[in-house]
């Protein structure tokens, strides 16, 4: 069986591969020629230089695969254009490569969970990045008929490579975080990197994920509030016992921007994303049991405990 993988450079793509490789699957990865891909290379994986907003380089990537699986995506820093031009119109030019060429192939999609929330009513409030995820799902979603696709949801995706939950719980604990967001006390939004490939994998090898989307969220009492006090016994910190509305939290943030402008201090700032984290709690939880038998083995206070280890070995 050949698998072939978008985004193999990030963090998920990057996991994936060493699972897949593990179990003995043939390998191909889209890579563009000026990523930093040697991990693959000294992994004999198989590459096919190119790029999903260019449609003329697809053909030699989708030719002969058993499967592929999309997760290259733009993350939410960049602008409104490359997005659009990555998320949304990237999507398009591998359903319709797929379409054109290897019809048969399972396709299997990284939505994100911010998509499976979009309300039309509140697109005023959404970033640019939650609007061209969920362009591109739709994207996907044209293409139901013609491919046998199944979308995926993560949340917060946590433990080997992570670039950005854990990162960013420690940058806040480091710069003083003195509170903590209300929303945030139970169901946190986070799956394990490898509970997040197993759900890839068990889509693929059955037919009964053709045509669904399965959100990769587990119902639990723990929230992202749990999350920040484990983070902060591990290493040291200072564990916030203030909780706060986030509307107010915003308002405190832009006071504090303000005084540091003007007194030169050094306030906590938080950006709206951070916030956002220290909020946010699960509202879909897992509906691939039923179809698939899958569900998250991780459990969240051992795997917080884990990822902790993983970013401390890695910064040393």
């Amino acid at each position: 069986m050949v698998i072939g993988i978008t985004g193999a450079t990030g963090g998920l793509g990057r996991r994936m591969s060493e699972i897949l490789l593990e179990r003995g699957y043939e390998i191909r990865c889209l890579v563009r020629r000026n990523s930093k891909h040697d991990f693959l290379v000294k992994e004999g994986i198989e590459l096919v230089y190119g790029d999903i907003c260019d449609f003329n380089t697809l053909e030699s990537f989708v030719a002969g695969l058993d499967v592929c699986i999309h997760l290259a995506a733009q993350v939410s820093s960049a602008s409104k254009k490359v997005l659009e031009q990555v998320n949304a119109g990237g999507t398009k030019n591998i359903c319709e490569a797929l379409s054109q060429y290897n019809p048969s192939c399972r396709f299997l999609y990284c939505s994100s969970i911010v998509a499976r929330n979009y309300k039309a009513y509140k697109k005023p409030l959404y970033s640019y990045y939650t609007i061209s995820k969920y362009k591109a799902e739709k994207v996907v979603e044209q293409y139901m008929n013609s491919l046998r696709a199944t979308i995926i949801y993560p949340g917060y995706i946590y433990g080997y490579y992570d670039k950005v939950f854990m990162p960013m719980i420690i940058k806040m604990l480091k710069g003083g975080l003195d509170f903590l967001v209300k929303g945030g006390e139970k169901n946190v939004p986070i799956v394990f990197v490898d509970d997040l490939c197993e759900l890839f994998i068990q889509s693929m090898d059955n037919d009964k994920a053709i045509g669904k989307k399965y959100v990769s969220l587990e119902e639990n009492p723990v929230g992202v509030h749990d999350v920040v006090k484990i983070v902060a016994k591990r290493l040291g910190y200072k564990y916030p016992e203030k909780v706060y509305s986030k509307m107010v939290i915003r308002a405190r943030m832009r006071i504090n921007k303000i005084l540091n402008a003007i007194f030169k201090t050094n306030r906590p700032v938080l950006s709206l994303r951070e916030i956002n984290i220290l909020s946010n709690h699960a509202i879909y939880f897992n509906n691939a049991a039923k179809d698939i038998q899958w569900k998250q083995k991780m459990n969240v206070k051992d795997g917080i405990n884990l990822a902790v280890d993983i970013y401390v070995k890695n910064i040393k």
